[in-house]
Order: structure tokens, then C-alpha cells, then sequence
């Protein structure tokens, strides 16, 4: 949960949601990284929860929390708009019902 979820979400929330805007705007990035948390916690307790053996439901934590960190590579070159929309998108299919092959056996 920390490693991924918790991690990237305070990484991108202090180096691009944080100095953004002044005042109340500060929140509202605040609560994008919050709610990736809590969508990352939401999706941790439904896989310990289900015993599916061939796919994932919902896009893996490991995945979503790897990819936000791996974007920070690229903040001197991404708008900074990317950052909120792709923790929201991130944050959606982790709770979402997709089925997400597993790679292996």
C-alpha cells in the first residue's frame, strides 16, 4: 500500500500539485491524491478478497502506482495537466471491473 499507492501519490502531489496554485486550488490536488490512495487501498482489499486465478479485476496497484512514479521522470517535459487526469484515470481502473490478463502462467 505505501510502495505503491502512498509513495507516488505524495511524490506527485509535492512536486506538481503542491506549487501549482495558491489557496484552496492546493486542496483539490490534495484530494486527487487522496482519492488514488484510497482507490489503491480499495483495490488491495478486493484482491485478497478474490480468488481468481487467470486475471485481474481491475488494473494491478503495482502497475498504476509504477507508472505514476515513471511519469515523474518526465515532468520537465510533460504539461503539468497530465499528472492529475492520469492519477484520476489510474485511480478509476484500479476500482474498475476490467479484466486484466496476468502475465505467466
Amino acid at each position: 500500500m505505501v510502495s505503491f499507492g502512498v509513495a507516488p501519490a505524495i511524490l506527485t502531489y509535492q512536486a506538481i500539485l503542491h506549487p501549482l496554485q495558491p489557496g484552496y486550488v492546493r486542496y483539490i490536488g490534495l484530494g486527487i491524491a487522496a482519492i488514488f490512495v484510497l482507490c489503491g487501498a480499495s483495490r488491495l482489499a478486493r484482491f485478497n478478497m478474490l480468488n481468481i486465478t487467470t486475471h485481474f479485476v481491475g488494473v494491478p496497484i503495482t502497475f498504476a502506482g509504477g507508472l505514476l512514479a515513471l511519469l515523474m521522470f518526465f515532468r520537465t517535459m510533460l504539461p503539468w495537466y497530465i499528472y492529475p487526469v492520469s492519477m484520476v484515470v489510474l485511480a478509476f481502473l484500479m476500482v474498475s471491473t476490467f479484466k486484466v490478463a496476468k502475465l505467466g502462467k
